[in-house]
């Protein structure tokens, strides 16, 4: 929505402003998947409690990570989420954080057929 209120500032043509809101809807899936990757990833600890709570984020739901079990101490609670951490990125069946992203932003042209490899803004003002 974002890109296409931008975009909105250079042009008023509907279908280059549609192009622009799809872009930026692909940018945000893949920046997010590739957050959620990098909270989950081994020596993220303390930073972010994804891990710990169970946070329904993509890399967690595909490895079956569920959070911690209640009651742990401190230190068990440290030991868990190292131990969490490791398992997620070296039991996973994701891909590495670009071929997601490649991923996503794939099957938005999927959902969309009218995305093409290469329409920027000369291939819209062109149809």
């Amino acid at each position: 929505m974002i890109a296409q209120l931008g975009a909105r500032c250079a042009t008023e043509h509907d279908d280059l402003l549609t192009l622009y809101g799809r872009f930026g809807a692909s940018l945000a899936i893949r920046s997010q998947l590739m957050n959620d990757a990098r909270d989950a990833s081994p020596g993220r600890g303390a930073l972010k409690a994804d891990v710990r709570t169970g946070a329904r984020t993509v890399p967690l739901t595909f490895t079956g990570s569920r959070g911690a079990p209640t009651g742990l101490s401190e230190v068990d609670l440290a030991a868990w989420d190292t131990h969490e951490r490791q398992r997620i990125a070296s039991g996973s069946d994701i891909p590495d954080m670009n071929a997601r992203s490649s991923t996503a932003i794939g099957a938005n042209r999927r959902l969309n057929p009218t995305i093409t490899s290469g329409a920027g803004p000369r291939a819209a003002r062109a149809r």
